[in-house]
Order: structure tokens, then C-alpha cells, then sequence
């Protein structure tokens, strides 16, 4: 989604957040299973080798055989590969999810700005397997019920996220399902991109709301 809206520094995961997360994980014992450094593309943060560190000993806290960390990457630049190969030899307990971008078309990506409301009356929402297996994300706002959900909130301004680690329950979660599933593509008949980003009659009006790129731009009114 950051061909719609590009990423600023300000939304970067700082180094304060994550000592947050630690700290408040070990505080409250919250039983992680694994972490997954996300993007954009994570590569490009000033600060990831140090970020990667903290969790790395935080890892050592936890038990390696009870937490697990991982980085998604397009893998697509000079730049990048060189970031990779350093973690791959400072973490080596670190996996690595490579989609291997060879250019700025992303190929075969699930078209996740056709809304569901713009084609189904609404419903009660349970998520779908980006939540269930990837879980809940955490960005510099607050944790949302997946990825997704966090993208979607920088398109439309939503402003529905948790602040504090205590308060995410299966109950809090599955409230945030109804606000973030309702404009998610994951929803209904998936639906995938090529060359262009596809978009329904909801999304379109968000992006000619905010003024954002609409370059390879079809809207979906079926």
C-alpha cells in the first residue's frame, strides 16, 4: 500500500518502541510465539540492525525454543541485499521471508483495497488467515488486528488501534475485525494485482480524499 501513500520517517518503529515491547512483554509474561519485522520494505530502517539486536536478546529471555523472529522482504535492490546478508550472519537464528522483487510492479499481491461493503451487506467479521497465522501487528500508533489493518488505517484515518498490551483480548480484537475486515480484500472473492492497483468505489474516495497517487489506478465497480 505505500505505492498509494509512501512511508514517512515519522512512522518508522523506533528504538523507544521496541524497548516498550520488551519491556512491557516481560512484564506482564505475554506469551509471544514469534515476531515478524515487517514492512514497507524493513531494509531501508536506519536502525534496523540495532532493533534486531534488542529482540535478539529478548529471544535469549525468552527461550529460543519458545519465540521465534523473522524479517519479511521484497529482497529488490543493491541496498537490500546487502542488509540481508549482515543479519543473515549476525542472526543466523533469524528466518528470512524473501518474495524476491525483481522490479517496481509487484506481481500476484492480493488486491486488498476492494472493499467488502462495496459489494456484500454487512456482516459479523472472524478475521481471516492473515490474522489467524501471521497475528496482531504493532506499529508506532498501537497494535491492530493484523498488517493489513495498520495499512488501512494510514489510507482512511480510522483510529481504531489498542495502546496498551494488557488491553488485547480475543473480545478487543474481534471488535477491530469489524472495522478493518469491512474495507479488507482478503474478504469475499480475493482478487489479485499486476501492473495496476485495483480499488472499489470506497477506496477510490478515500485516495481522491487525501490527494494520493493514482498512477496504474483501476477502480472495481463490480
Amino acid at each position: 500500500m505505500t505505492q498509494l501513500l509512501p512511508g514517512q520517517p515519522y512512522e518508522m518503529i523506533s528504538i523507544e518502541r521496541i524497548e516498550w515491547l520488551i519491556s512491557e512483554s516481560l512484564r506482564l509474561g505475554y506469551p509471544w510465539e514469534h515476531w515478524w519485522l515487517v514492512g514497507g520494505e524493513p531494509t531501508t530502517h536506519p536502525e534496523l540492525l540495532e532493533i534486531c539486536e534488542m529482540i535478539s536478546r529478548y529471544r535469549d529471555l525468552r527461550g529460543p525454543d519458545r519465540f521465534a523472529v523473522g524479517l519479511a522482504t521484497n529482497g529488490h535492490g543493491d541496498h537490500t541485499q546487502r542488509v540481508l546478508a549482515r543479519l543473515r550472519r549476525a542472526y543466523p537464528h533469524m528466518k528470512i521471508l524473501n518474495s524476491a522483487k525483481s522490479g517496481p510492479i509487484n506481481h500476484n499481491f492480493v488486491a486488498v483495497c476492494l472493499a467488502p461493503i462495496d459489494k456484500t451487506p454487512p456482516t459479523r467479521y472472524i478475521g481471516c488467515g492473515v490474522s489467524w497465522r501471521c497475528g496482531i501487528a504493532l506499529n508506532y500508533k498501537g497494535f491492530y488486528p493484523c498488517a493489513v489493518a495498520a495499512a488501512i488505517d494510514r489510507i482512511f484515518d480510522i483510529g481504531k488501534y489498542i495502546t496498551q498490551m494488557e488491553d488485547i483480548t480475543t473480545e478487543s480484537m474481534a471488535e477491530l475485525w469489524q472495522v478493518y475486515c469491512a474495507l479488507c480484500g482478503y474478504h469475499g472473492e480475493v482478487r489479485y494485482c499486476d501492473d495496476r492497483t485495483l480499488v472499489s468505489p470506497t477506496w477510490a474516495k478515500a485516495i481522491r480524499a487525501k490527494n494520493l497517487n493514482v498512477e496504474r489506478i483501476e477502480v472495481i465497480e463490480d
